[in-house]
């Protein structure tokens, strides 16, 4: 994780660096004019590389999974704007060994709510930075165990005897950045869960956290 974050601020301090040499007497470093378009949509679609934090986690390996969605850019002003959305996010972490397999793969539907710091280069290429919260909500998923062809699976989500338990809200924090050129978007940023993913944590002592590094692109309206 602190590699991960390590990263990001060093992206950030570069595109800050350029950002601060491109700026001259009609551009600057914050505007706070009102923009014209005070709406932006697109669409975004990636990869996940999800693990979790805590008991549930514990010598488990990261999961690759599917991220994206619809995008949804509020501005307040040509510097700052409100980085929402809805999007789809599959999350989970795996574990292989000594011919014993545990997977699992909660898939949650996801809304962020993030400060978004916005620089013009020019009329095609922008700069942002995100910080905030999101909000999820689980929509299904598997807890699979599998050792010696013996195979046992169940909802990730739920109470009943064949579910194994998982809590369906969750939230957190997440930080990213990326650039949008001509309408095209690349970007990167991490997810770190406040929540615990388990019900009845104390009583079935298990703790876990969702965590999630993802790489995207998409294009806007």
């Amino acid at each position: 994780m602190k590699k991960i974050l390590l990263s990001l601020a060093c992206v950030a301090s570069v595109f800050s660096m350029s950002a601060q040499r491109a700026s001259d007497s009609e551009s600057t470093f914050w505007d706070s004019s009102k923009p014209e378009k005070l709406v932006h949509l697109g669409v975004r679609a990636g990869l996940n590389v999800a693990s979790f934090t805590g008991d549930l986690g514990e010598d488990m390996d990261s999961k690759c999974g599917f991220v994206g969605g619809l995008s949804a850019d509020f501005a307040l002003m040509e510097s700052f704007y409100i980085n929402s959305g809805v999007f789809f996010s599959m999350n989970g972490a795996k574990y292989d060994e000594d011919g014993y397999e545990l997977n699992y793969s909660p898939m949650y539907i996801k809304i962020p709510v993030m400060a978004s710091y916005r620089y013009n280069f020019n009329e095609n290429l922008q700069w942002q930075l995100n910080f905030g919260p999101y909000f999820a909500f689980g929509v299904g998923g598997k807890a699979k165990a599998e050792y010696e062809g013996e195979e046992v699976k169940a909802d990730f989500f739920g109470d009943d005897d064949d579910q194994f338990g998982g809590q369906r809200f969750d939230m957190g924090l997440g930080v990213g950045t990326g650039i949008i050129w001509n309408k095209i978007f690349f970007g990167i940023q991490y997810d770190f869960g406040l929540t615990n993913v388990v019900k009845d944590a104390k009583e079935r002592e298990m703790k876990g956290k969702n965590s999630a590094f993802s790489v995207s692109v998409g294009y806007n309206f």
